[in-house]
């Protein structure tokens, strides 16, 4: 896990999953984003399998 990212995403490999913490009320919310094809079926398999979601 890279914290920041963002600050060097030209040194990011092609395929990655991105997990961004957004506030939500008085917490947090966790939010994948995937990056190649790789991480899109991981999340979608992920997604039909559990309380996950966009």
């Amino acid at each position: 896990m890279i914290e920041w990212a963002e600050l060097f995403s030209e040194q990011l490999p092609e395929e990655y999953l991105q997990v961004v913490l957004r506030h939500e009320g008085a917490g947090r919310r966790a939010v994948l984003e995937a990056h190649g094809r790789r991480y899109e079926q991981l999340l979608e398999e992920v997604e039909k399998d559990s309380y996950f979601s966009h």
